[in-house]
Protein backbone atom coordinates (compact mmCIF):
# COMPACT_ATOMS: atom_id res chain seq x y z
CA UNK A 1 0.00 0.00 0.00
CA UNK A 2 2.82 2.19 1.27
CA UNK A 3 4.45 1.32 -2.40
CA UNK A 4 1.19 2.28 -4.12
CA UNK A 5 0.99 5.91 -2.67
CA UNK A 6 4.73 6.69 -3.35
CA UNK A 7 4.25 5.71 -7.14
CA UNK A 8 1.20 7.90 -7.29
CA UNK A 9 3.04 10.69 -5.73
CA UNK A 10 6.00 10.29 -8.00
CA UNK A 11 3.48 9.96 -11.15
CA UNK A 12 1.63 13.12 -9.75
CA UNK A 13 5.00 14.79 -9.73
CA UNK A 14 5.95 14.29 -13.02
CA UNK A 15 2.67 14.97 -14.20
CA UNK A 16 3.43 18.52 -12.36
CA UNK A 17 6.55 18.92 -14.33
CA UNK A 18 4.85 18.23 -17.38
CA UNK A 19 1.91 20.78 -16.65
CA UNK A 20 4.70 23.63 -16.05
CA UNK A 21 6.70 22.56 -19.18
CA UNK A 22 3.97 22.76 -20.94
CA UNK A 23 2.84 26.48 -19.40
CA UNK A 24 6.97 27.93 -19.46
CA UNK A 25 6.53 26.25 -23.66
CA UNK A 26 3.53 28.48 -24.03
CA UNK A 27 4.74 31.88 -22.32
CA UNK A 28 7.72 31.39 -24.90
CA UNK A 29 5.61 31.33 -27.55
CA UNK A 30 3.57 34.24 -26.60
CA UNK A 31 6.71 36.36 -25.78
CA UNK A 32 8.59 34.87 -28.85
CA UNK A 33 11.35 33.01 -26.81
CA UNK A 34 11.35 30.03 -29.04
CA UNK A 35 10.86 30.17 -32.90
CA UNK A 36 9.91 26.36 -33.19
CA UNK A 37 7.64 23.65 -31.58
CA UNK A 38 8.09 19.70 -32.00
CA UNK A 39 4.73 17.84 -31.47
CA UNK A 40 3.83 14.00 -32.07
CA UNK A 41 1.11 13.13 -34.44
CA UNK A 42 0.40 10.25 -35.64
CA UNK A 43 3.56 8.53 -34.91
CA UNK A 44 5.55 11.18 -36.11
CA UNK A 45 7.11 13.98 -34.95
CA UNK A 46 6.08 17.15 -36.57
CA UNK A 47 7.91 20.80 -36.32
CA UNK A 48 5.95 24.10 -36.43
CA UNK A 49 8.05 26.78 -36.44
CA UNK A 50 7.84 30.52 -35.59
CA UNK A 51 11.36 31.17 -37.87
CA UNK A 52 11.52 35.20 -38.80
CA UNK A 53 8.49 36.28 -36.26
CA UNK A 54 9.09 39.38 -34.40
CA UNK A 55 8.76 39.83 -31.29
CA UNK A 56 7.02 42.96 -31.59
CA UNK A 57 4.31 41.02 -33.88
CA UNK A 58 3.62 38.60 -31.68
CA UNK A 59 3.27 41.10 -28.71
CA UNK A 60 1.08 42.80 -31.07
CA UNK A 61 -1.07 39.78 -31.75
CA UNK A 62 -1.21 38.97 -27.80
CA UNK A 63 -2.56 42.36 -27.13
CA UNK A 64 -5.40 42.33 -29.89
CA UNK A 65 -8.72 43.22 -28.84
CA UNK A 66 -9.65 39.90 -30.98
CA UNK A 67 -9.08 36.81 -30.52
CA UNK A 68 -6.40 34.85 -33.09
CA UNK A 69 -5.58 31.57 -33.54
CA UNK A 70 -4.17 29.31 -35.95
CA UNK A 71 -5.65 25.98 -37.15
CA UNK A 72 -4.72 22.45 -39.12
CA UNK A 73 -6.86 20.90 -41.38
CA UNK A 74 -8.15 18.85 -38.78
CA UNK A 75 -9.34 22.21 -37.02
CA UNK A 76 -6.96 21.73 -34.29
CA UNK A 77 -5.91 24.70 -32.16
CA UNK A 78 -2.29 25.11 -33.21
CA UNK A 79 -1.64 28.60 -31.58
CA UNK A 80 -4.24 30.96 -29.36
CA UNK A 81 -3.79 33.98 -27.96
CA UNK A 82 -4.96 35.08 -24.57
CA UNK A 83 -7.82 37.04 -26.06
CA UNK A 84 -9.76 34.17 -27.52
CA UNK A 85 -9.18 32.44 -24.47
CA UNK A 86 -10.69 34.56 -22.38
CA UNK A 87 -13.59 34.92 -25.24
CA UNK A 88 -13.83 31.03 -24.26
CA UNK A 89 -13.30 31.65 -20.68
CA UNK A 90 -10.42 29.28 -20.16
CA UNK A 91 -6.82 29.09 -19.57
CA UNK A 92 -4.87 28.98 -22.51
CA UNK A 93 -3.38 26.01 -22.07
CA UNK A 94 -6.71 23.98 -22.18
CA UNK A 95 -7.58 25.69 -25.40
CA UNK A 96 -4.32 25.14 -27.31
CA UNK A 97 -4.39 21.30 -28.94
CA UNK A 98 -7.89 21.44 -28.87
CA UNK A 99 -10.20 20.72 -31.79
CA UNK A 100 -12.36 24.50 -32.55
CA UNK A 101 -15.26 23.01 -32.84
CA UNK A 102 -15.60 22.04 -29.22
CA UNK A 103 -16.46 26.06 -28.43
CA UNK A 104 -19.28 26.07 -30.99
CA UNK A 105 -22.87 25.62 -30.35
CA UNK A 106 -23.87 22.30 -31.42
CA UNK A 107 -26.33 23.74 -34.15
CA UNK A 108 -23.11 25.27 -35.32
CA UNK A 109 -20.52 22.45 -35.84
CA UNK A 110 -21.36 21.07 -39.31
CA UNK A 111 -21.82 25.03 -40.74
CA UNK A 112 -18.14 25.49 -39.79
CA UNK A 113 -16.92 22.36 -40.96
CA UNK A 114 -18.14 23.27 -43.95
CA UNK A 115 -16.52 26.90 -43.83
CA UNK A 116 -13.23 25.11 -42.63
CA UNK A 117 -13.09 22.98 -45.64
CA UNK A 118 -13.73 26.17 -48.25
CA UNK A 119 -11.50 28.01 -46.23
CA UNK A 120 -8.63 26.10 -47.84
CA UNK A 121 -9.49 27.38 -51.31
CA UNK A 122 -9.58 30.63 -50.69
CA UNK A 123 -10.64 33.68 -47.66
CA UNK A 124 -13.89 32.64 -46.02
CA UNK A 125 -15.82 34.56 -42.93
CA UNK A 126 -19.14 34.14 -41.25
CA UNK A 127 -21.04 34.79 -38.13
CA UNK A 128 -20.96 31.94 -35.49
CA UNK A 129 -22.35 30.96 -32.00
CA UNK A 130 -19.47 30.36 -29.82
CA UNK A 131 -20.33 28.20 -26.07
CA UNK A 132 -17.74 29.56 -23.76
CA UNK A 133 -16.74 27.08 -20.64
CA UNK A 134 -19.75 28.29 -17.76
CA UNK A 135 -20.52 31.68 -19.70
CA UNK A 136 -23.29 32.97 -22.02
CA UNK A 137 -23.07 32.15 -25.80
CA UNK A 138 -21.47 34.71 -27.60
CA UNK A 139 -22.03 35.88 -30.92
CA UNK A 140 -18.59 36.20 -33.23
CA UNK A 141 -17.34 36.99 -36.51
CA UNK A 142 -14.54 34.76 -37.93
CA UNK A 143 -12.69 35.64 -40.19
CA UNK A 144 -10.16 32.86 -42.36
CA UNK A 145 -6.61 33.55 -43.78
CA UNK A 146 -4.63 30.42 -45.54
CA UNK A 147 -1.14 30.96 -43.92
CA UNK A 148 2.07 28.84 -44.86
CA UNK A 149 5.25 27.68 -42.49
CA UNK A 150 7.72 26.01 -45.08
CA UNK A 151 5.87 24.31 -47.37
CA UNK A 152 2.52 23.49 -44.87
CA UNK A 153 -0.68 25.28 -45.23
CA UNK A 154 -2.37 26.69 -42.04
CA UNK A 155 -5.48 28.39 -40.80
CA UNK A 156 -5.24 31.82 -39.43
CA UNK A 157 -8.49 32.91 -37.93
CA UNK A 158 -9.21 36.29 -36.37
CA UNK A 159 -12.53 36.27 -33.99
CA UNK A 160 -14.38 38.97 -33.38
CA UNK A 161 -16.57 39.76 -30.36
CA UNK A 162 -20.23 40.60 -32.49
CA UNK A 163 -22.00 40.43 -28.53
CA UNK A 164 -22.09 44.46 -27.58
CA UNK A 165 -23.07 45.26 -31.27
CA UNK A 166 -25.86 42.52 -31.39
CA UNK A 167 -27.11 44.03 -28.52
CA UNK A 168 -26.61 47.35 -29.22
CA UNK A 169 -28.56 46.57 -32.68
CA UNK A 170 -31.37 44.74 -30.48
CA UNK A 171 -32.09 47.57 -28.49
CA UNK A 172 -31.86 50.39 -31.70
CA UNK A 173 -34.51 47.68 -33.18
CA UNK A 174 -36.48 48.16 -30.33
CA UNK A 175 -35.78 51.79 -29.86
CA UNK A 176 -37.37 52.39 -33.54
CA UNK A 177 -40.23 49.78 -32.62
CA UNK A 178 -41.40 51.89 -30.02
CA UNK A 179 -40.94 55.09 -31.77
CA UNK A 180 -42.66 53.62 -34.44
CA UNK A 181 -45.93 52.13 -31.81
CA UNK A 182 -46.13 55.84 -30.35
CA UNK A 183 -46.05 57.36 -33.75
CA UNK A 184 -48.79 54.76 -34.16
CA UNK A 185 -50.54 55.65 -30.94
CA UNK A 186 -50.39 59.20 -31.68
CA UNK A 187 -52.10 58.82 -35.30
CA UNK A 188 -54.66 56.25 -33.42
CA UNK A 189 -55.36 59.02 -30.99
CA UNK A 190 -55.73 62.00 -33.24
CA UNK A 191 -58.29 59.55 -35.33
CA UNK A 192 -60.15 58.72 -32.23
CA UNK A 193 -60.42 62.59 -31.79
CA UNK A 194 -62.17 62.80 -35.03
CA UNK A 195 -64.22 59.82 -34.70
CA UNK A 196 -65.70 61.14 -31.53
CA UNK A 197 -66.14 64.36 -32.83
CA UNK A 198 -67.31 63.18 -36.12
CA UNK A 199 -69.89 60.65 -34.36
CA UNK A 200 -71.51 63.03 -32.31
CA UNK A 201 -71.51 65.68 -34.52
CA UNK A 202 -72.73 63.65 -37.33
CA UNK A 203 -75.18 61.11 -35.27
CA UNK A 204 -76.88 64.75 -33.28
CA UNK A 205 -78.41 65.60 -36.73
CA UNK A 206 -80.33 63.46 -37.99
CA UNK A 207 -81.84 62.65 -34.47
CA UNK A 208 -82.55 66.10 -34.31
CA UNK A 209 -84.19 66.18 -37.53
CA UNK A 210 -86.14 63.23 -36.51
CA UNK A 211 -87.52 65.07 -33.26
CA UNK A 212 -88.29 67.89 -34.79
CA UNK A 213 -90.92 65.76 -37.72
CA UNK A 214 -91.95 64.06 -35.13
CA UNK A 215 -93.06 67.67 -33.25
CA UNK A 216 -94.80 68.51 -36.64
CA UNK A 217 -96.28 65.08 -37.23
CA UNK A 218 -97.98 65.69 -33.91
CA UNK A 219 -99.25 69.06 -34.79
CA UNK A 220 -100.65 67.80 -38.04
CA UNK A 221 -102.12 65.02 -35.84
CA UNK A 222 -103.75 67.64 -33.44
CA UNK A 223 -105.18 69.82 -36.59
CA UNK A 224 -106.49 67.00 -38.50
CA UNK A 225 -104.42 68.28 -40.84
CA UNK A 226 -104.42 65.92 -44.73
CA UNK A 227 -102.76 62.74 -45.39
CA UNK A 228 -100.86 64.23 -48.10
CA UNK A 229 -99.28 66.10 -45.20
CA UNK A 230 -98.56 63.38 -43.03
CA UNK A 231 -97.20 61.75 -45.68
CA UNK A 232 -94.58 64.10 -46.49
CA UNK A 233 -93.68 64.21 -43.07
CA UNK A 234 -93.28 60.34 -42.45
CA UNK A 235 -91.00 60.54 -46.09
CA UNK A 236 -88.83 63.21 -43.93
CA UNK A 237 -88.72 61.34 -41.04
CA UNK A 238 -87.55 57.81 -43.61
CA UNK A 239 -85.12 59.87 -44.92
CA UNK A 240 -83.83 60.82 -41.56
CA UNK A 241 -83.36 57.37 -40.61
CA UNK A 242 -81.79 56.32 -43.48
CA UNK A 243 -79.16 58.75 -43.15
CA UNK A 244 -78.68 57.92 -39.47
CA UNK A 245 -78.45 53.73 -40.42
CA UNK A 246 -75.68 55.22 -43.15
CA UNK A 247 -73.80 57.22 -40.54
CA UNK A 248 -73.82 54.13 -37.89
CA UNK A 249 -72.73 51.94 -40.96
CA UNK A 250 -69.91 54.10 -41.47
CA UNK A 251 -68.81 54.53 -38.22
CA UNK A 252 -69.43 50.92 -37.70
CA UNK A 253 -66.20 50.92 -40.66
CA UNK A 254 -64.02 52.81 -39.24
CA UNK A 255 -63.98 51.30 -35.84
CA UNK A 256 -63.14 48.07 -37.38
CA UNK A 257 -60.17 49.87 -38.90
CA UNK A 258 -59.19 52.22 -36.09
CA UNK A 259 -58.94 47.91 -33.74
CA UNK A 260 -56.98 47.22 -36.37
CA UNK A 261 -59.64 44.59 -37.66
CA UNK A 262 -56.96 42.11 -39.34
CA UNK A 263 -58.28 39.19 -41.34
CA UNK A 264 -56.29 35.86 -41.77
CA UNK A 265 -54.04 35.90 -44.92
CA UNK A 266 -54.19 33.32 -48.01
CA UNK A 267 -53.19 32.99 -51.75
CA UNK A 268 -55.74 34.78 -53.56
CA UNK A 269 -56.50 35.26 -57.22
CA UNK A 270 -56.86 38.72 -57.46
CA UNK A 271 -58.89 39.08 -60.93
CA UNK A 272 -61.56 36.97 -59.26
CA UNK A 273 -61.98 39.59 -56.06
CA UNK A 274 -61.95 42.25 -58.37
CA UNK A 275 -64.89 40.55 -60.62
CA UNK A 276 -66.51 39.96 -57.60
CA UNK A 277 -66.75 43.75 -56.61
CA UNK A 278 -67.63 44.81 -60.14
CA UNK A 279 -70.89 42.27 -59.97
CA UNK A 280 -71.79 43.46 -56.85
CA UNK A 281 -71.72 47.33 -58.34
CA UNK A 282 -73.35 46.38 -61.64
CA UNK A 283 -75.82 48.60 -61.07
CA UNK A 284 -73.70 51.60 -60.67
CA UNK A 285 -71.66 50.61 -63.64
CA UNK A 286 -74.82 50.35 -66.51
CA UNK A 287 -76.13 53.52 -64.72
CA UNK A 288 -72.87 55.35 -65.11
CA UNK A 289 -71.80 53.52 -68.39
CA UNK A 290 -68.45 53.20 -67.39
CA UNK A 291 -66.00 50.47 -69.15
CA UNK A 292 -63.57 48.68 -67.18
CA UNK A 293 -60.53 47.36 -68.49
CA UNK A 294 -58.69 44.64 -66.26
CA UNK A 295 -55.31 43.86 -66.57
CA UNK A 296 -53.58 41.29 -64.29
CA UNK A 297 -51.47 38.66 -66.45
CA UNK A 298 -48.14 39.75 -64.87
CA UNK A 299 -49.33 39.08 -61.36
CA UNK A 300 -52.42 37.64 -60.67
CA UNK A 301 -51.63 36.31 -56.76
CA UNK A 302 -50.54 37.57 -53.84
CA UNK A 303 -50.58 36.51 -50.27
CA UNK A 304 -53.23 38.77 -48.70
CA UNK A 305 -56.18 38.88 -46.39
CA UNK A 306 -59.35 38.10 -48.93
CA UNK A 307 -61.45 40.59 -46.89
CA UNK A 308 -59.29 43.07 -46.92
CA UNK A 309 -58.29 43.20 -50.91
CA UNK A 310 -61.72 43.40 -51.32
CA UNK A 311 -62.25 46.10 -49.70
CA UNK A 312 -59.56 48.09 -51.11
CA UNK A 313 -60.71 47.41 -54.84
CA UNK A 314 -64.24 48.12 -54.03
CA UNK A 315 -63.83 51.69 -52.05
CA UNK A 316 -61.18 52.56 -55.21
CA UNK A 317 -63.59 51.18 -58.01
CA UNK A 318 -66.90 52.90 -56.26
CA UNK A 319 -64.68 56.28 -56.05
CA UNK A 320 -63.55 55.91 -59.92
CA UNK A 321 -67.33 55.62 -60.78
CA UNK A 322 -68.45 58.37 -58.63
CA UNK A 323 -65.68 60.68 -59.32
CA UNK A 324 -66.69 60.87 -62.95
CA UNK A 325 -66.19 64.18 -65.17
CA UNK A 326 -69.50 65.39 -66.71
CA UNK A 327 -70.76 63.92 -69.70
CA UNK A 328 -67.42 61.45 -69.84
CA UNK A 329 -68.71 57.81 -68.83
CA UNK A 330 -66.00 56.40 -66.63
CA UNK A 331 -63.08 54.97 -68.68
CA UNK A 332 -61.00 52.74 -65.71
CA UNK A 333 -58.17 50.23 -65.79
CA UNK A 334 -57.46 48.06 -62.85
CA UNK A 335 -53.75 46.55 -63.10
CA UNK A 336 -51.48 44.96 -61.04
CA UNK A 337 -47.76 44.20 -61.83
CA UNK A 338 -44.34 43.45 -59.97
CA UNK A 339 -42.12 45.49 -58.34
CA UNK A 340 -39.20 44.02 -56.62
CA UNK A 341 -40.91 42.18 -53.35
CA UNK A 342 -44.00 43.92 -53.72
CA UNK A 343 -47.69 43.69 -56.43
CA UNK A 344 -48.74 46.92 -57.32
CA UNK A 345 -52.24 47.27 -57.61
CA UNK A 346 -52.81 50.95 -59.42
CA UNK A 347 -56.49 51.71 -60.85
CA UNK A 348 -56.90 54.54 -63.61
CA UNK A 349 -59.63 56.55 -64.38
CA UNK A 350 -60.63 59.64 -66.63
CA UNK A 351 -62.11 61.04 -63.85
CA UNK A 352 -62.11 64.44 -61.38
CA UNK A 353 -58.65 63.68 -60.45
CA UNK A 354 -56.82 64.93 -57.44
CA UNK A 355 -55.23 68.21 -56.32
CA UNK A 356 -52.22 66.71 -54.65
CA UNK A 357 -51.98 70.11 -52.73
CA UNK A 358 -54.47 68.70 -50.63
CA UNK A 359 -52.80 65.43 -50.69
CA UNK A 360 -52.64 65.17 -46.58
CA UNK A 361 -56.23 65.60 -46.23
CA UNK A 362 -56.71 62.67 -48.80
CA UNK A 363 -56.31 60.11 -45.98
CA UNK A 364 -58.08 61.83 -43.09
CA UNK A 365 -61.14 60.30 -41.42
CA UNK A 366 -64.59 61.62 -43.27
CA UNK A 367 -62.47 64.63 -45.05
CA UNK A 368 -63.90 65.04 -48.92
CA UNK A 369 -62.00 67.03 -52.07
CA UNK A 370 -64.98 66.45 -54.17
CA UNK A 371 -68.25 67.30 -52.12
CA UNK A 372 -70.79 67.88 -54.97
CA UNK A 373 -71.01 64.13 -55.13
CA UNK A 374 -72.45 61.87 -52.31
CA UNK A 375 -70.12 60.28 -50.11
CA UNK A 376 -68.83 59.68 -46.37
CA UNK A 377 -65.23 60.39 -46.76
CA UNK A 378 -63.93 57.49 -44.82
CA UNK A 379 -63.29 54.94 -48.21
CA UNK A 380 -59.58 56.12 -48.85
CA UNK A 381 -58.81 56.52 -45.28
CA UNK A 382 -60.05 52.86 -44.52
CA UNK A 383 -58.11 51.67 -47.80
CA UNK A 384 -54.84 53.77 -46.01
CA UNK A 385 -55.38 52.05 -42.81
CA UNK A 386 -55.21 48.48 -44.05
CA UNK A 387 -52.22 49.07 -46.29
CA UNK A 388 -50.37 50.31 -43.28
CA UNK A 389 -51.36 47.18 -41.18
CA UNK A 390 -50.41 45.50 -43.89
CA UNK A 391 -46.52 46.95 -43.82
CA UNK A 392 -47.86 48.34 -47.80
CA UNK A 393 -48.23 51.99 -49.01
CA UNK A 394 -50.90 54.16 -51.13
Amino acid sequence: EEQTIESLLEELSKVRQELQMSEDIIDAIRTGSIDALAMQEEGETRIYTLEGAEQTYRVLVENMSEGAITLNHQGLILYSNSQFARLVNLPLHEVMGSLFTRFLHREEKDRFEDMLAEGWGHKTKGEFILQPFAAPNLHVYLSFNILEDKGQELIGMIVTNLSEQKELEKLSRAKEELSAKNTELQKINNDLDTFIYTASHDLKSPVLNIEGLVDALEEILDDGQSKEDMKQITQMIGKSVSRFKSTLLDLTEVSKVQKNFASSEETIDCEEIVQEVMLGLQHLIKQSKAEIVVDMEECSEISFSRKNFHSIVYNLLTNAIKYARQNYPPRIKIKTKRVRDYMLLSVQDNGLGIDMEMETKLFSMFQRLHTHVEGSGIGLYIVKRIMDNAGGAI
